[in-house]
């Protein structure tokens, strides 16, 4: 039995025995077969079927310079080299669902790695539409580096992109689920940029952008947005800038609408260059950023380094600021340092009408400057004052030197005190329209018709003869009191009738004239102007007057008063002579109220004489020669007082000059009555050359102003120091032409002369208006310098083309001295 149960066992074993082996041999069968298909089966082996597949399901010829492969993994390959067409691609790790590369339609790649991508443009759309054959492709995670990459308006030659389910579609547009890119440069909608990263998802109404970082406009932008897939709308949830350039807002304004709660900036510059402005080194935030249809709305709070005008040469440093930009207005305020003093403005800029934009200054002031005026800036002020719509509310300089560069205006002043209320310049707005603007397109000076390029020709001109010789637009008729331009609600009870600007200054030198104090006030109402000079101090004399005037400019009455003025205080280089002497002067001129045209032709103006028939009087020593004149002179005078009619502009009152004593140098009226009995023809140059080498002494002079109808008429005497003078003067107040005539006697009576001026303008100065005629001489005396007048004489025979732009007539001897009896 034991036996028996030995033999069991070991048949057991044996069958046992035979299984294990026969398992081993399958194994060591498998492991020689796999061996050997790992041996067969590399990379070397699979490079051709591969390429030769490949090429298979594209148009294009594709190779490679080597191929990683192992039959253990037969989902994973590796490609090194590989060239498509005309792009190339330096490395290519793939990881791969093998049954979709067999036998579906959309090809699964796990994970997708490529470096180095140099794709041509073309052959990039045509490898998207062919898709090796596929109907798609999905990528779960994709990784390029060194490639380039377009996205939206992004374009970067050598980027870097790690998204997450990326999908090639049937219609060959490229799109993923989230994305990090990365890269040194690139282009950001044609902006170059540079050290760019972000995040950015795509959902399906909109693409949201985390982290972005990136240099752009010489700055740094870090944001969070979103942009909307339908609009293109740009909505800001984090918006950081710091040391961006703006050099064109309005570009930026009109390609994008973006929308902002809040942003902050840091050392930003806003570069104007058609408004010709600078903002520099400017920080703080900005909130309700909106930039819509072509319109930017925002408020600002914070400060600039740096505020800058460059044509005139102006900058303004460490300005606190709070701005507001609206679709219809602009608001700021602040404060800061400016011409080495201390500035404060709160302004406000209406442009909602385009043609007639309205600048409102709240308040302006400035302390403690040093303002040194350019040619430039002189125009650019004057061209401002004149051509744009100005509401001034407050306005101040307080302790500011002023000191001017520009030869028509050789002012300098130790300190100046300035303030202006409630005036308006050249406004167009009334009552019921004061809503004036100014178009975004157009915030500068350039507010009218005249352009930024007109007034930066004006600001370059070596001189400033548009801006300072617009007569045609004096500044004063484009100034208003406020409250005729505004609803009287709109400003105080108190500023309502308000309106003035008062000009002071200490210690000031108009070229080298010396005012030692100057205070002055012109108040303005709906009547007109009303100015008013109440100390005006030289060294010890010193003067005041006022001038009214309505809104025409038309003058309502002058006052003046100089008790003992020294008159030697006025020499400077702006007279060309030598002064001494005192002089009373004191007088008022007033406009007669309005009266029936037959009173205008009968009723003369109290205390004003009718004619000058009485000064006939005072020429009794005179010959029938001088009686002549005299009548021929009253003829003239009735029959332009009878040509006047209704024009007539009837004033009252009068202005005394009195002087005991007075010297002028190089102005020898005592030589026109002296030398030979000989009549002369001059210009206004010549006389003076001819009686420069005398001089002037005059006493008891007794000199009286007046009005009679449109004229202003002066008529005085005083003693020469060889001959006694009585004289007769009239300016025309239409044509500010100007007449006069005088009588020289000589002491012993035995010369007379008479000087007749006529016609005698600005405009003329040059002609020949002034005629001497000599009546008699007795003894003889010196007279006029005739060297002078032949010299002068050469001089314009010797100037052919000064005489024949003159054409003017040439009169005989006889017809001046017939001329000389007409005034």
């Amino acid at each position: 039995m034991a036996f028996i149960a030995n033999v069991k066992i070991k048949n057991r074993n044996s069958k046992l025995s035979k299984i294990i082996k026969s398992i081993l041999l399958v194994i060591v069968a498998i492991a020689i077969a796999v061996c050997g298909a790992i041996l067969y089966f590399n990379g070397q082996n699979i490079k051709a079927p591969l390429i030769k597949f490949l090429s298979s399901r594209t148009s294009f010829e594709i190779n490679c310079q080597k191929v990683e492969f192992s039959a253990l993994y037969p989902n994973v390959i590796k490609l090194h080299d590989i060239k498509v067409g005309k792009s190339n691609i330096d490395e290519i790790y793939m990881e791969y669902d093998l049954p979709s590369l067999l036998k579906s339609d959309t090809f699964e790649i796990k994970y997708f790695y490529a470096k180095g991508i140099k794709a041509n443009d073309k052959d990039l759309q045509k490898l998207k539409q062919e898709k090796f054959k596929f109907k798609d492709i999905h990528i779960s995670k994709l990784d390029l580096v060194d490639a380039p990459i377009n996205l939206y308006k992004l374009s970067l030659n050598h980027g870097s992109l790690s998204a997450v389910d990326a999908y090639l579609g049937n219609d060959g547009k490229f799109s993923f689920k989230v994305a990090d890119i990365r890269a040194n440069e690139g282009q950001l909608d044609e902006q170059p940029i540079k050290n760019l990263q972000t995040n950015i998802g795509v959902e399906p109404e909109k693409i949201v952008i985390k982290d972005l970082s990136v240099q752009i406009f010489g700055g740094t932008l870090l944001a969070d947005l979103t942009i909307d897939r339908k609009t293109e709308n740009l909505k800001f949830s984090r918006l950081n800038l710091n040391k961006i350039i703006f050099k064109d807002y309005k570009l930026l304004s009109e390609k994008y609408d973006i929308y902002a709660p809040e942003a902050s900036v840091y050392d930003c510059v806003l570069a104007l260059p058609k408004q010709d402005l600078l903002f520099g080194q400017v920080r703080g935030s900005i909130s309700d950023l909106l930039v819509k249809d072509g319109k930017i709305n925002f408020t600002f709070k914070g400060s600039s380094g740096e505020i800058s005008k460059p044509s005139i040469q102006v900058t303004a440093e460490n300005s606190d600021i709070e701005a507001n930009l609206a679709d219809s207005a602009i608001s700021m305020k602040a404060e800061g340092t400016v011409f080495d003093g201390a500035y404060s403005f709160d302004i406000n800029y209406d442009y909602q009408n385009d043609s007639e934009p309205l600048l409102t200054i709240h308040n302006l002031s400035l302390k403690e400057g040093k303002f040194e005026t350019t040619k430039e800036q002189y125009a650019f002020v004057q061209n401002t004052l004149l051509n744009h719509n100005i509401n001034v509310e407050k306005f101040s300089i307080d302790g500011t030197e002023f000191v001017s560069f520009i030869n028509t205006l050789p002012l300098s002043i130790k300190s100046v005190k300035l303030e202006v209320n409630n005036i308006a310049f050249n406004n167009k707005a009334k009552k019921d329209n004061i809503v004036e603007s100014l178009d975004q397109n157009s915030f500068d000076v350039s507010t009218t018709a005249t352009t930024a390029d007109n007034e930066k020709s004006i600001d370059k001109a070596s001189d400033t003869k548009n801006a300072e010789n617009d007569v045609s637009t004096p500044l004063l008729s484009k100034l208003k009191p406020l409250n005729n331009i505004l609803d009287n609600n709109s400003l105080n009870e108190d500023d309502s009738s308000n309106c003035y600007i008062t000009f002071n200054f200490d210690s000031g030198y108009y070229s080298d004239l010396f005012i030692k104090q100057f205070d002055s006030k012109l108040d303005l109402s709906d009547k007109g102007y009303a100015f008013n000079v109440g100390k005006m101090l030289f060294k010890k004399s010193e003067l005041a007057f006022e001038v009214d005037a309505n809104n025409e400019l038309e003058i309502l009455r002058i006052k003046v008063f100089a008790p003992q003025f020294d008159i030697s205080e006025l020499n400077s280089s702006l007279t060309d002579h030598l002064l001494s002497g005192a002089i009373n002067l004191e007088g008022e001129i007033t406009k007669l109220e309005e009266q029936d045209e037959k009173a205008d032709k009968t009723v003369a103006p109290i205390g004003v004489a009718t004619t000058d028939k009485d000064n006939s009087s005072e020429n009794n020593n005179t010959n029938s020669h001088s009686s002549n004149i005299n009548n021929e002179k009253n003829k003239v005078d009735d029959n332009n007082d009878n040509n006047v009619g209704k024009a007539k502009q009837l004033y009252t009152g009068n202005i005394n000059l009195t002087c005991d004593s007075l010297l002028v140098s190089q102005f020898g009226l005592d030589l026109i009555n002296g030398g030979l009995k000989k009549n002369y023809a001059l210009n206004y140059d010549e006389l003076c050359d001819a009686i420069k080498d005398g001089d002037l002494g005059l006493y008891k002079l007794s000199l009286k102003i007046f009005p009679q109808d449109h004229f202003l008429k002066l008529k005085g005497s005083g003693d020469l120091t060889t001959s006694h003078l009585t004289f007769n003067a009239k300016l025309d107040l239409n044509n500010k032409d100007f007449s006069a005539r005088g009588t020289f006697v000589s002491l012993p009576k035995d010369s007379i002369s008479n000087i007749n001026i006529k016609g005698l303008t600005k405009e003329t100065s040059n002609d020949k208006n002034i005629f001497i005629t000599a009546l008699s001489r007795g003894e003889i005396r010196p007279g006029i310098n005739e060297e002078a007048l032949q010299e002068n004489s050469a001089k314009e025979l010797t100037d052919a083309a000064s005489e024949l732009n003159k054409e003017k007539d040439q009169k005989s001897p006889e017809a001046l001295e017939k001329s000389s009896q007409d005034l």
